[in-house]
């Protein structure tokens, strides 16, 4: 299965490390660790972790919670490709990530 993350997603995963780091030094280097230990997961077992609820449901979306940070990663599953679509807090409202739905291709 090919794993892709999009360009979105890699931008907002920078931007969150920098803020973090900038709140209390390691807190960027912790939360980036745990992006890559989701990445590794989530291509391991890929329809182990929920569907979301707040997705569409002609596409399969599940997410993977970031607990410590409070953070979805928000990804597609399609015939033979995991796209990651969004990181997202989990405060805020419920399917603003969709609008990336439109980068699958």
């Amino acid at each position: 299965m090919i794993f892709r993350v999009l360009s979105s997603v890699r931008q907002a995963v920078y931007e969150t490390v920098l803020r973090l780091e900038s709140e209390q030094l390691g807190y960027g280097f912790d939360f980036a660790e745990l992006v890559e230990a989701a990445y590794i997961s989530i291509t391991e077992i890929p329809r182990f972790y929920p569907r979301t609820e707040d997705g569409p449901k002609r596409i399969e979306t599940r997410e993977y919670y970031i607990a410590r940070f409070e953070y979805r990663l928000i990804y597609a599953l399609k015939a033979e490709e995991l796209v990651v679509l969004a990181l997202v807090h989990a405060r805020k409202r419920p399917g603003s990530w969709k609008t990336r739905l439109k980068e699958l291709r």
